[in-house]
């Protein structure tokens, strides 16, 4: 059985990632034409936040950030970037974006990543979706309930869900 694993990005694996991230932003287009038009991901403000080599002398200097590849073996099938929201309270984490790619998906891949980020970091977490991105609210509701426990979701804008959630113990 295939085996699914979280593996942190290194700074000189960023290309990697930004290479994924723009078909990601690029992928979610669809759903908001108002974000914004991705060539590279450096184009993204908070990219280069991941690392601490790039974001030493910047406003994102004190930021807690972490990069994941999500692998089904070794193979890189998706990523995820998670933070810690000021004043860095490491309970509790935010989702700021989880991509699965399209071949990979409806294998159970993005809930087995999900539980290892539980684990790992757990136990409150949050996450934004855009309302309009049918497949993710899908994901998202469907798999919350198999992973988390006190899951409440808002909609403060149209645009987004907002979920807020923790780990079981």
């Amino acid at each position: 059985m295939p085996t699914c694993s979280l593996r942190p990005v290194t700074y000189s694996a960023r290309a990697q990632l930004g290479a994924l991230f723009v078909t990601y932003m690029h992928e979610l287009q669809p759903y908001d034409p108002t974000y914004p038009h991705i060539n590279k991901a450096e184009d993204y403000p908070y990219f280069v936040a991941y690392w601490p080599e790039s974001r030493a002398g910047t406003i994102f200097e004190d930021d807690v950030r972490h990069p994941f590849f999500i692998c089904l073996d070794e193979i890189v099938i998706g990523f995820t970037l998670i933070r810690a929201p000021a004043p860095y309270d490491l309970t509790h984490w935010q989702l700021a974006e989880f991509y699965i790619k399209p071949d990979y998906r409806r294998r159970g891949v993005g809930k087995l990543a999900m539980q290892q980020l539980l684990s790992a970091f757990g136990p409150h977490w949050e996450l934004q979706v855009l309302a309009l991105n049918k497949p993710a609210v899908e994901f998202w509701q469907k798999t919350l309930p198999e992973i988390a426990v006190a899951i409440h979701r808002t909609q403060p804008v149209p645009a987004y869900y907002h979920y807020v959630f923790d780990c079981p113990t």
